[in-house]
């Protein structure tokens, strides 16, 4: 398997059959292409519904405006978006365990799209990737973030982005990773952050290097 190990702090394993001792939990053995399911004492699988994954993104938004998905619970999937994305709302969601190695992960892209009163929980990777320009992200509930030990739960570029009244709790380094431009950031709230790294601060980005900047935080 994988360590990911912080000093003081303990480590991570992941990858392995060897760590499959509780019931509840999985592994899929790539290469020969068979799942694992450690079951409990008395349980039957042949008699179990057993649930996996079949896309990794659960709606295509790509060049598509003015779509609103509201209420949903995602497990395991994003939502795929690209440039010519805009003016769509993703609101009262709850999306789980989605971003392995940066596929099914939310992508803001184009213009003017809100991700708000949501909650997400149990990323690989970053929550979104957001570029575009006047995306707004209000609101959620954003925790246990980036079981990689690397990822930060924004990854942001473009201008004119709103990101308020978030609370953001359990992450395995930063908030923001990138280079927004006259954007704001206010209201949030941020704790227990670089769970699996030292080299990190809440806001990790560019603007020192020339790369975007004129920022409200």
């Amino acid at each position: 398997g994988v360590v990911s190990q912080k000093q003081s702090f303990g480590y991570t394993i992941y990858d392995t059959i060897k760590a499959l001792d509780q019931a509840g939990e999985w592994f899929k053995d790539r290469a020969a292409n068979t799942l694992y399911y450690q079951v409990a004492p008395g349980q039957d699988p042949n008699n179990m519904e057993i649930e996996f994954k079949r896309r990794d993104y659960a709606f295509d938004v790509r060049g598509r405006d003015y779509i609103q998905l509201k209420g949903l619970t995602l497990r395991g999937a994003g939502i795929y978006t690209d440039g010519a994305t805009d003016y769509n709302v993703y609101q009262g969601l709850k999306i789980y365990g989605y971003d392995r190695g940066n596929v099914g992960r939310m992508w803001l892209s184009g213009s003017n799209n809100t991700l708000r009163d949501s909650e997400v929980s149990q990323s690989w990777g970053s929550v979104a990737t957001v570029s575009g320009s006047g995306h707004r992200i209000v609101n959620n509930y954003l925790h246990d973030i980036g079981y990689g030990g690397t990822a930060r739960v924004l990854t942001m570029s473009g201008d004119a982005h709103l990101v308020s009244r978030n609370t953001v709790s359990r992450i395995a380094r930063s908030f923001l990773d990138g280079f927004p431009n006259r954007s704001e950031f206010s209201y949030n709230l941020f704790e227990d952050g670089a769970r699996l790294s030292w080299d990190t601060g809440f806001f990790d980005g560019d603007a020192g290097r020339g790369n975007g900047g004129r920022c409200i935080v």
